[in-house]
């Protein structure tokens, strides 16, 4: 993991607000740095793509990318997560949500309700991550974390670090590790 590789870009100020598709293009810049493979990176915003390094050898980060679950009585339904990890040869994925600023639980409730049944039909093989970027105002971080049970991790973050290198840190090691799995 190199945290220092990440660098400040001018594509999103950190003195402005920022929306939940500036921040999804900001972690996916951030995991890019840390784990992509140099030279990989494809399209931009709800299209982007890259490789990871060879260590992560068959996975791929997706922006907006859908994965299908269960529900009872044979439905299926699609969840499209903010970033997507996949490796389709070994079936294992990491789903990344982000919320910003959000001033009502119902938003986190939704994305529970997905992760339950993300996690019913994909087990051990799919880790889920909530990541909350918390502004002035909105729902308290401990709130947000109590609904987002579900999620196998729940990183708030302060909408003012987010430009901080070191605040993506912990981020990036759930992923590493789970990668290495």
């Amino acid at each position: 993991i190199e945290p220092s590789a990440y660098k400040k870009t001018e594509e999103i100020p950190s003195h402005t607000e920022a929306s939940e598709d500036e921040i999804r293009d900001l972690l996916m810049q951030i995991l890019y740095h840390r784990i992509g493979k140099e030279g990989s990176w494809q399209d931009s915003g709800k299209s982007a793509s890259f490789d990871l390094r060879d260590e992560f050898k068959g996975y791929k980060c997706f922006a907006e990318k859908s994965l299908p679950y269960d529900l009872p009585k044979d439905v299926k339904l699609d969840h499209t997560s903010d970033i997507l990890i996949v490796n389709e040869e070994k079936k294992k994925y990491i789903s990344i949500e982000i919320k910003y600023r959000s001033a009502v639980t119902d938003q986190f409730k939704c994305r529970s309700y997905d992760m339950i049944h993300l996690k019913e039909s994909y087990k051990d093989d799919l880790l889920g991550i909530m990541v909350y970027i918390k502004s002035k105002t909105g729902i308290r971080i401990e709130h947000a974390r109590s609904i987002c049970y579900p999620f196998d991790y729940f990183f708030g973050i302060p909408s003012e670090s987010r430009h901080i290198p070191t605040a993506w840190d912990k981020l990036t090691l759930a992923i590493v590790e789970f990668l290495k799995k």
